[in-house]
């Protein structure tokens, strides 16, 4: 079974990409693998700054199950953090 690093943070997927990135305000997603040793080093520290800062949308991407989403969004290495920033 594959775990993404943090359950408590929501998904982005290929269904809710554009729904979750036009929301106002800041959404950061935190791109990974599961494969990838720093993905799992940094979920820990992603997870608290997203607990410090509860009025933007923090979401996590697996890169492989979301392999096509990964590519369109050029994701080459991970880990790979994206900000957006009103949609």
């Amino acid at each position: 079974m594959i775990r993404k690093p943090d359950a408590s943070l929501p998904e982005l997927t290929i269904g809710n990409f554009f729904s979750i990135l036009a929301q106002e305000g800041i959404v950061l997603v935190n791109c990974w693998a599961s494969s990838c040793a720093a993905c799992k080093a940094l979920a820990p520290i992603y997870a608290k700054v997203a607990e410090r800062h509860p009025k933007h949308a923090f979401v996590e991407l697996d890169t492989v199950a979301e392999e096509e989403l990964a590519s369109s969004l050029g994701i080459a290495d991970v880990p790979t953090l994206m900000l957006y920033r009103n949609g």
